[in-house]
């Protein structure tokens, strides 16, 4: 399973891939319009097996991605803006958008209670190809709409 990072704001979005390991594999930075938004969907695309980490997947910057990925049956976990911050102070990294969407990334190589997944509908499962390793939280987690 690989796992692409998002670290959205409203002009870009920067993305990472991880696989399975926590070995990053590609990164993308686009402009937060439907041109970049193409660019990124084409990215993802080279990953056959995959899902997204987004960072604040309910800040309304990631609003127009966030359909595309619904849209298209896409697996979505929301990282709460905190975990990516931890995760950087553990690793000695300076803040930037790479470095933040690797983290994202990260948080689902090392699920916590603290990453949920997200749906366009309350009722659907979102990720349903999740990461074999720590998945027992899911069945807990609250979705959100």
């Amino acid at each position: 399973m690989i796992i692409l990072g998002l670290d959205p704001h409203p002009t870009t979005h920067t993305a990472v891939a991880l696989d399975s390991r926590g070995v990053v594999l590609d990164s993308l930075s686009v402009k937060n319009d439907a041109d970049g938004l193409n660019q990124l969907w084409a990215w993802s695309a080279r990953f056959e097996e995959h899902c997204w980490a987004i960072e604040g997947a309910g800040n309304r910057y990631v609003a127009l991605l966030l359909a595309l990925l619904f849209a298209n049956d896409q697996s979505v976990y929301h990282i709460h803006p905190s975990l990516t911050s931890q995760y950087r102070a553990r690793r000695g990294k300076k803040k930037n958008d790479l470095v933040d969407a690797e983290n994202v990334a990260r948080v689902l190589c090392w699920p916590t209670r603290n990453s949920r997944p997200t749906s366009s509908a309350s009722s659907v499962p979102v990720c349903r190809n999740c990461p074999a390793r720590g998945t027992s939280w899911l069945s807990s987690a609250k979705r959100t709409r």
